[in-house]
């Protein structure tokens, strides 16, 4: 019982960082929280969020880092899953999965961590770390179920890639790196919180590279060597080791437990939670906090130097209380994204980052000044990538990305009896049952006609968790018939969620129902379809799905063009079936008189 609620508290410690239960009046007139302007629902910043957002769709080409880190900019604006329908993130994904093969080569033919022999410096992709890391980072937040193999292949390269003195760098290179090693220690966090196994020896050897290079002052060198006088000046480094001592106390399970906070809106219990935290009841909420004081220390695992890592924190700590700043010539918006990182934990821990409560606010303002400078949604800054790659990192800071990835719960079931009622499961923000979510017909008995989109859009969700699961046990055959036959659905968000479903099992036998599905009336359920398609087959070069909407915005999937580019998707995926099994059969479909949407 302890362990998994040890394990509910590391993926929701977001509940008891904003919510206090006692004393909420004796805090409601602090000057410090009364100052504060901003925060990632503002409309001014979802402005900002929207106007940068519009620059990269624009900007949608370059280097294969540019585009995926891109992708994750624009993943990361959505409030919901419906990232997963945006052609240029689907894009990004499809970039990241055609470079699998790459770094499963290397781990396959004679690895050699340090010096690998097919990584010349024109190839960033096995030359830096920064390639997969945010590679990583994208199939994780994008399908972690769907690409769970693809997702290892890229924890096994990066964690053999660690140098001896437990930090990260370019290929056959003898000095370790901090900025790169801080993008490894965030994708390993990442794939940890999302319940990947990073091995422990990892994460225990970054530590002591972080606290062993780390200067009185508290900073850390761009290179670092014991022999150096001091470390870097500049926030964006500080920012990277701070944020990396962080995280790992996080995956070795050592940082101090949250603090409570009260809201920062007078009245309102639940203003600073997430939007699906309000489907708790305050009873729930009591419960969770209860049993939050219940938590025993346990001793850290063997190897970590607990009381080194705490130090470096308080240097870093007392670092940023004198030097903090946002106007700076390097890399500002890589520091303001690694700074978000580094308070979001601290925020988690003690409350709120005590030396600079309006950190926010002030990288808000610095964002907007550039921002407007440029008068396109970029931001301005010198630097590898240009304004397309400043311009992601500035997004990620303003949606506070990693704030957002603490606010989504790890997917292991949890044991009843703390609130919640029976074993639970948490998958997108929604708590399910864990009983309720393996019928897949008691759920499509609930569907009815005249239920609302957002009723739909519930069942929906709890079918495609449904279905996932249960293709998995014993009655795989039954499920699978099922789910073809829920491609015919008269409820487009069940297509949708069958067509997901089929394309994550991976069987060929499935494509009849996939292809089948290009011809839907609902172009969200085609997207769904051609990603599906493009999952089970590896294919990364096809064509695009037709585009439903114009440049203005206006409907055209009824046009004779519209149709015509489905005929043409229809007949690709259609032939290259037939070539691997020619004596199947395809579902019947009359490509003369396609339904409109």
């Amino acid at each position: 019982m302890l362990e998994t609620t040890r394990q509910f508290w590391r993926g929701f410690s977001r509940f008891v960082v904003v919510l206090g239960l006692a004393g909420l009046s004796a805090n409601m007139g602090s000057t410090a929280h009364a100052q504060i302007k901003y925060d990632p629902q503002h409309p001014e910043v979802r402005r900002m969020v929207r106007s940068g957002v519009s620059y990269l769709r624009s900007e949608f080409k370059g280097a294969w880092g540019e585009i995926v880190l891109s992708g994750l900019a624009i993943l990361n604006s959505y409030d919901d899953f419906g990232f997963r329908e945006d052609p240029q993130v689907n894009e990004a994904v499809q970039k990241v999965l055609a470079v699998i093969p790459k770094y499963a080569a290397e781990l396959e033919n004679g690895f050699n961590q340090h010096q690998l022999t097919n990584a010349s410096p024109d190839d960033k992709i096995l030359y830096r770390m920064y390639e997969p890391c945010i590679g990583l980072m994208l199939l994780v937040e994008y399908d972690d179920q769907a690409y769970d193999r693809e997702i290892r292949t890229l924890i096994n390269f990066i964690v053999r890639r660690q140098d001896p003195r437990g930090g990260w760098t370019y290929n056959n290179n003898e000095n370790s790196d901090s900025s790169q090693t801080q993008y490894c220690c965030l994708a390993l966090w990442l794939a940890h919180h999302k319940g990947f196994d990073i091995p422990l020896d990892h994460s225990v050897s970054a530590v002591n590279f972080w606290v062993s290079h780390q200067f009185s002052d508290g900073t850390w060198a761009y290179h670092p060597i014991r022999s150096q006088p001091m470390g870097s000046p500049h926030v964006s480094l500080a920012a990277a080791g701070a944020g990396s001592l962080y995280m790992l106390g996080d995956i070795l399970g050592v940082n101090p437990p949250p603090k409570r906070l009260v809201s920062r809106k007078p009245g309102e219990l639940f203003a600073d939670l997430p939007p699906f935290v309000e489907r708790l009841t305050p009873r729930e909420v009591e419960n969770l906090l209860a049993e939050q004081k219940n938590l025993k220390d346990e001793p850290p695992p063997p190897g970590i130097d607990v009381q080194g890592l705490n130090g470096a924190k308080q240097r870093i700590n007392s670092w940023f209380s004198r030097s903090f700043h946002t106007d700076t010539n390097h890399w500002p918006y890589y520091a303001l994204y690694g700074f978000e990182r580094y308070a979001t934990f601290r925020e988690k821990v003690d409350g709120e980052v005590t030396e600079i409560p309006d950190w926010y606010d002030q990288g808000v303002e610095y964002i907007k000044r550039t921002q407007q400078a440029r008068g396109d949604g970029s931001v301005s800054s010198s630097g590898e990538g240009g304004p397309p790659v400043h311009t992601a990192l500035a997004i990620l800071f303003l949606v506070r990305s990693t704030q957002r990835l603490t606010n989504l719960p790890k997917d292991a079931a949890l044991v009843g009896g703390i609130g919640l009622g029976g074993n639970t499961n948490i998958r997108g923000g929604r708590v399910i049952n864990e009983e309720e979510k393996r019928d897949i017909t008691e759920m499509l008995n609930r569907v009815k006609a005249d239920m609302s989109p957002s009723e739909l859009a519930d069942i929906a969700a709890s079918f495609r968790n449904a279905a996932v699961t249960s293709i998995k046990d014993k009655s795989r055959s039954q499920q699978l018939l099922m789910l073809k036959e829920m491609v015919k659905n008269e409820h487009w968000q069940i297509r949708i969620v069958a067509v997901r479903a089929l394309g994550q099992v991976r069987m060929i036998d499935n494509c009849p129902a996939l292809i089948f599905s290009l011809t839907d009336p609902n172009p969200d359920v085609v997207q769904e379809a051609n990603i599906a398609l493009q999952f089970v087959s590896r294919k990364t070069q096809t064509p695009a799905v037709p585009r439903a909407r114009s440049g203005d915005g206006a409907d055209v999937s009824n046009s004779d063009e519209y149709r015509q580019e489905i005929r043409q998707l229809y007949e690709y995926w259609s032939q290259w079936y037939m070539q691997l099994k020619p004596d199947a059969q395809l579902f019947p479909v009359d490509l003369d008189n396609l339904p409109g949407r």
